[in-house]
């Protein structure tokens, strides 16, 4: 699951189920900085009726 949202650590079932309490903590520290990151900020609707195509055109700034 972390590989198809694009989180990048390198852990396997096996590895997770045979970690100490330490790195089970570890874990869910970098889960818990991490994941926020993901929940979307705003919702854009786009309308238009049932059938016909609907074209809009957007331009995405990074805040920073």
């Amino acid at each position: 699951m972390l590989k198809a949202v694009d989180i990048p650590y390198n852990i396997t079932a096996l590895q997770l189920r045979g970690s100490t309490a330490t790195e089970m903590l570890l874990f869910s520290m970098f889960l818990y900085q991490s994941l926020p990151q993901l929940i979307p900020k705003t919702t854009i609707d786009f309308t238009c009726m049932l059938g016909e195509v609907g074209r809009c055109r957007l331009t995405l700034q990074n805040p920073r």
